[in-house]
């Protein structure tokens, strides 16, 4: 659709007519400047929500308002990105998860020569990526027991994770480096919910000295569960 927009300008006796055109903008290239906009919220918002949640008991505790009012944020721009509180949680909880799941990945892509010390070296990273972001994933977890939307994409979220992990397994036992005796699909579900309950249990109230012996427990978990005596020397 164009619009004709004629400007009248009478200068020493002379008309003159301007004519612009407008185009209608492609509805998905502006779906994707707000994706971009709701984005930028989410981060700024993220370590707002994460620092609130120490003082609260629980994310119902923590009103809408008390978010805008740290975050210097008008309440139009809020619901204009958001439905409510759970829609927030989902965002920042998909976030939080998304930096995790890419660090845990690491896990994963360790070639078949991989020693024992790169298995404990890319766990600690795991944990430490996930350690900031315990509070916010205790509430997704909370929120999820009783909001089907955040439960659904909760799962989801750690769903691909679990995949990554049946690949990585069933990659191993086709190269000969993990055992065959275990079932991909399960073998992956049992690492990944086990390691979200550690982290979410053990890690957020641990200290440093503590945090390192717990990952290197959950990485001796991997390595006798997966590759000792399967192509991998332990170290």
């Amino acid at each position: 659709m164009m619009f004709e927009i004629v400007h009248d300008v009478r200068y020493l006796g002379v008309v003159a007519t301007t004519t612009i055109e407008r185009r209608r903008q492609d509805p998905a290239l502006l779906e994707k400047r707000r994706a971009r906009r709701r984005a930028r919220v989410v981060a700024r918002l993220l370590p707002i929500v994460e620092r609130l949640l120490d003082e609260e008991d629980s994310y119902l505790d923590l009103k809408v308002e008390r978010i805008l009012e740290e975050g210097d944020m008008a309440r139009s721009t809020f619901y204009s990105y958001f439905d409510d509180k759970a829609d927030l949680i989902i965002a920042l909880g998909e976030t939080a998860m998304r930096e995790i799941i890419d660090v845990a990945q690491s896990i994963w892509d360790l070639p078949a020569d991989a020693t024992r010390e790169q298995v404990r070296a890319a766990v600690r990273r795991s944990l430490e990526a996930y350690l900031p972001h315990t509070k916010l994933m205790r509430v997704v977890n909370e929120v999820s027991t009783y909001d089907l939307r955040v439960r659904e994409r909760f799962e989801a979220t750690y769903e691909e994770a679990q995949r990554a992990a049946a690949r990585h397994i069933r990659a191993g036992q086709k190269a000969g480096f993990i055992r065959r005796d275990l079932n991909p699909d399960d073998a992956a579900g049992w690492f990944t919910w086990m390691a979200e309950r550690g982290m979410t249990t053990l890690v957020e109230s641990a200290s440093k000295a503590r945090r390192e012996r717990l990952g290197d427990t959950f990485a001796s978990i991997l390595w006798y569960s997966l590759y000792d005596g399967q192509g991998r020397r332990p170290q």
